[in-house]
């Protein structure tokens, strides 16, 4: 298994439709045997948190990652760690868009 890491956009389901937010986008991380495994796990991931999926920017293997800095790149590493440790789904902070 490796480390998997993606950008999504997301928006709320009806039930949970937010008055001042349409959705937004975050970054998930997930071990998986291919790519394919990991879209599929991040897609449940994102739905169980009552999600949908609008856009998967992409889905690549999480390793040498040029982060701007220290900080972001001990984050993100940390992320896609607990992702191989875990089996599950690691999300970072959501990131929500205003409705217009």
């Amino acid at each position: 298994m490796k480390a998997y890491w993606s950008s999504v956009e997301y928006k709320y389901k009806e039930l949970l439709k937010r008055k001042k937010y349409k959705g937004g986008f975050v970054y998930v991380f997930v071990a998986a045997q291919d790519a394919r495994d990991a879209l599929a796990k991040i897609i449940q991931g994102v739905e169980r948190n009552n999600l949908e999926v609008t856009n998967v920017e992409f889905v690549s293997i999480y390793e040498d990652i040029p982060w701007e800095t220290k900080k972001e790149a001990e984050r993100y590493n940390e992320f896609a760690k607990q992702a191989i440790a875990s089996g599950q789904v690691i999300f970072d902070d959501f990131y929500a868009y205003e409705d217009d």
